[in-house]
């Protein structure tokens, strides 16, 4: 947190407003474009843009280094591979004596994205003293901080993708790291000593500052999960339990024969025996023909005169 304070004021006095009030991540309110920012994606590109700028500044000088040598420092022709040698190794042994205490500091700070700024302001005034430098103690103290800037790269860096995938997808950006790094060791050297063959000493350096650009705005665009989560829990609405729904009671279905009167009534009993016999005369034809009764019991009984 302390870094991150005493960085907050130099950056005040080199980028406008503006740009600042993008990449605060310390308001109330939201950043803009927090959930790219703070995307996956978006950070794995970052670190792998980092690595890249890493490894292209450390490989474009290898052919610079010797007519530097020569050219501005004054070296003698004897004296250059001599001194080559030292600049390749004091970076070598700079990232091996930083890299742990950058991977302790990683650990402990509350922020990776701090140690990545004050690696990337390392790496930015090791630039400046490689280019601009005409003494042999400059460029060696160049060299170092340019290893130093490599340590954080490499272990707050790959600290911050694990805190943003997670274990299951290690390999996978490893994968994507492996390839910046591999793409860098490639084309650093060649595009080196070609731009330093059509477009002299300057021009080397000139890709170099505009990679550290596009660095710096990636690194302080980036926003880290753990700090997007704070904005994200009060945007999302607590989801309060939802009323339980009430089950719909279907009304029972009516029977064809809801219409008839209740069944222990003797209205019900002659309809239902009609409709069976309407039924019976569809399917098994006509009913069979009534038989009249015998006349001695249709007949009424004859009348008795009365004797007096």
């Amino acid at each position: 947190m302390a870094a991150r304070a005493l960085l907050h004021p130099f950056f005040e006095t080199l980028v406008p407003p503006g740009f600042l009030a993008l990449v605060k991540t310390d308001s109330e309110k939201p950043p803009p474009l927090l959930a790219h920012r703070s995307s996956k994606w978006f950070i794995l590109t970052t670190i792998c843009v980092a690595v890249f700028t890493d490894i292209f500044l450390y490989g474009i000088i290898v052919p610079v280094i010797p007519f530097a040598l020569t050219t501005r420092v004054g070296i003698k022709d004897l004296d250059v591979q001599h001194w080559v040698s030292v600049l390749l190794a004091v970076y070598g042994a700079a990232l091996l004596a930083s890299s742990p205490l950058c991977g302790w500091l990683a650990d402990r700070s509350t922020f990776r994205r701090t140690p990545l700024l004050v690696g990337l302001l390392a790496l930015a005034g090791a630039t400046l003293m490689l280019c601009f430098g005409k003494d042999i103690g400059v460029l060696v103290a160049g060299r170092l901080l340019q290893g130093m800037s490599a340590a954080i790269v490499w272990t707050v860096g790959l600290a911050l993708l694990v805190d943003t995938v997670g274990q299951q997808e290690v390999g996978q950006v490893m994968g994507f790291v492996s390839i910046a790094m591999s793409v860098a060791i490639l084309v650093a050297p060649l595009l080196g000593g070609v731009v330093y063959d059509r477009a002299g000493y300057y021009g080397v350096y000139y890709m170099a500052f505009a990679l550290i650009i596009l660095d710096i705005i990636l690194r302080m665009a980036m926003i880290e999960k753990k700090v997007a989560r704070k904005w994200e829990k009060e945007e999302e609405p607590v989801n309060a339990p939802s009323p339980p729904q009430e089950e719909k009671v279907r009304p029972p279905t009516q029977r064809q024969d809801s219409w008839l009167p209740p069944p222990d009534s003797v209205l019900h009993m002659t309809l239902s025996e009609k409709k069976l016999a309407k039924k019976w005369t569809i399917e098994d034809g006509p009913p069979p023909p009534e038989i009249p009764p015998p006349e001695d019991l249709a007949a009424p009984p004859p009348d008795i005169p009365r004797t007096k």
